[in-house]
């Protein structure tokens, strides 16, 4: 688990956290098709207690 949560592993990732606790994440990244988008998000995830 803290290969997975390297500073390596987290570019272009949020964490989300409570009482240092991580509870949710989102990724991006530059945009795939148009130089004028300023990126776009990959994937976003938020465990189900914490909706």
């Amino acid at each position: 688990m803290k290969d997975v949560l390297s500073k390596k592993n987290l570019k272009n990732t949020i964490l989300t956290e409570n009482d240092k606790k991580i509870f949710g994440f989102a990724a991006y990244n530059k945009s795939r098709g148009s130089d004028d988008n300023p990126g776009e998000e990959y994937a976003i995830y938020i465990l189900k207690d914490y909706h």
